[in-house]
Parts: C-alpha cells; sequence; structure tokens
C-alpha cells in the first residue's frame, strides 16, 4: 500500500489524510477529547508512515489539529477503559515510541502548524518535527511527573532537540513558560498570533531544491536514537509508572 492508497481507504475516528499538489496533510480531529492519541489512531498514524517511508509521495508533511489543543497526548481514558490493561499499557507506549521514530526519520520535511495547545506526549510530535510554528495563545506542557508517569518514549527526542539541561527544566512540573521559552530552546521556530490564516504561507514560500537537499541531509543525519530493545524496556517502566498511579489515585479523575 502507498500513502495515495492508504488515503484512499483508510478511514479513522480522529484522524484526516489529505495529499495536495505539495503536501501530504495529517489533522487531529478529536478536539472534544483535545486530539489525544487512542491505540487504533496511533495504529493507523504508524502505518501511514510506514507507507510513506517505503515510497515517499511528498517533500512536505503537514500536521495540524481540530479545536483548541493539537495534540493533548496519549488518551488516559482509553488506557483505563480498554480490556488486559497490562499489555495494552506496554504495547501503547511501544506504539508511541514507533510514531516518534518514524517521525523523525521520516524522508520529507515535516511542518506542524500548532494552533492549539500541546501536552504530554504531544510535546513528541513538535521535537520530532522539522519546523514548528505555533500561535502565541497556546501552552506547551508536559505534566506526565504530575501524574507519576514517565515521559520516557518522547524524551530521546526532545534531549535531541532541546537538549538535556532545558528538557529536565521542561519537565519540572513547578514551572510553567510562556511560549517564548519554547522560542529560546528551539522547539518552536516562529510565533504568530494569526498562524491559522498564516501557516499556508510556509508552503508557498519554500524552495523545492532547498528543500530536497535538506531532506536529503535529514536522511543522513536523522538516524534511530534508540533500539528496539530501548523502546520496550522503555515501555515496562511506562506500565509499571502507569499501575503506580493507578493505584495511588492519580488518574481517577479520568475513569
Amino acid at each position: 500500500m502507498d500513502c495515495q492508497e492508504f488515503i484512499d481507504t483508510v478511514v479513522v475516528d480522529g484522524l484526516v489524510f489529505t495529499m495536495d499538489t505539495h503536501f501530504v496533510r495529517i489533522h487531529l480531529s478529536r478536539p472534544h477529547q483535545a486530539n489525544a492519541l487512542n491505540g487504533i489512531m496511533l495504529d493507523n498514524l504508524i502505518t501511514f508512515l510506514e507507507c510513506f517511508h517505503r515510497k515517499p509521495c511528498r517533500q512536505l508533511v503537514m500536521i495540524t489539529g481540530s479545536g483548541s489543543s493539537l495534540c493533548a497526548g496519549l488518551d488516559i481514558k482509553y488506557l483505563l477503559h480498554t480490556k488486559n490493561v497490562e499489555d495494552h499499557v506496554y504495547e501503547v507506549s511501544i506504539k508511541v515510541g514507533q510514531l516518534c521514530d518514524l517521525l523523525w526519520r521520516l524522508p520529507a520535511h515535516v511542518f506542524v502548524a500548532a494552533t492549539g495547545h500541546v501536552m504530554g506526549g504531544g510535546c513528541g510530535i513538535l521535537a520530532c518535527a522539522d519546523t514548528v510554528w505555533a500561535s502565541s495563545h497556546i501552552k506547551i506542557a508536559c505534566p506526565e511527573y504530575k501524574l507519576g508517569l514517565l515521559p520516557i518514549q518522547i524524551a530521546p527526542y526532545l534531549r535531541e532537540k532541546i537538549g538535556s539541561r532545558e528538557m529536565a527544566l521542561f519537565f519540572d512540573v513547578a514551572t510553567f513558560y510562556p511560549i517564548e521559552k519554547f522560542v529560546d530552546n528551539r522547539l518552536v521556530d516562529r510565533i504568530d498570533p494569526d498562524l491559522d490564516s498564516h501557516w499556508q504561507l510556509f508552503l508557498t514560500h519554500y524552495n523545492k531544491h532547498t528543500l530536497s537537499a535538506k531532506i536529503k541531509m535529514k536522511q543522513l543525519m536523522h538516524t534511530s536514537l534508540v533500539t528496539s530493545q530501548w523502546r520496550e524496556e522503555s515501555a515496562r517502566a511506562f506500565s509499571q509508572s502507569w499501575y503506580s498511579a493507578l493505584e495511588a489515585g492519580l488518574l481517577a479523575k479520568y475513569h
């Protein structure tokens, strides 16, 4: 299956895939759930990106979201109400790691237009992107530690993007940072107060030859940051932290 066949045949609640002359767009469309990712969405995002890796169809991949959030990371309520929860938490954590790896190494320029808030695992999308524009009103935060959870699958990409020190500060739930902080640490490239109207400018102002060179450089430089064994060990650690948080009642409000 190639990208176009996937788009033509696969229908996924919460995801909209479209192909334009110049780009492919992945649109997260669960606004009432803050565009949080469940297992089905992760499966289909992974399948689509695997198709793209096999046969790149465009130079640009756009990621956008509906409503007030770009992505709130994992759908905690979905995990809490899934049968065989223990295995499922582990498997979903593996999928988050796979998604990050595929985005990180994608043979295209990944552009994120963050017109809504980005929370938790959604920050991994920003870390794996090549260009991030953000609205001036949005919040970016990773409050997993407050819930007793480990943001482990996204950590290697955040560390690579913003450095170990900035990553440690970012995970400090006692601190809330203004959006300008993320320009300073390079998680965000541009703040635009009218991003809803302006993100299309990126599509009309890029040079395809320059972009081709950047994509080739990315393919040579963006090798996998982690091994499959590390991802599995991290998924076990996340699963353990999940059950500790569950037993402590830290996830009760999501039931």
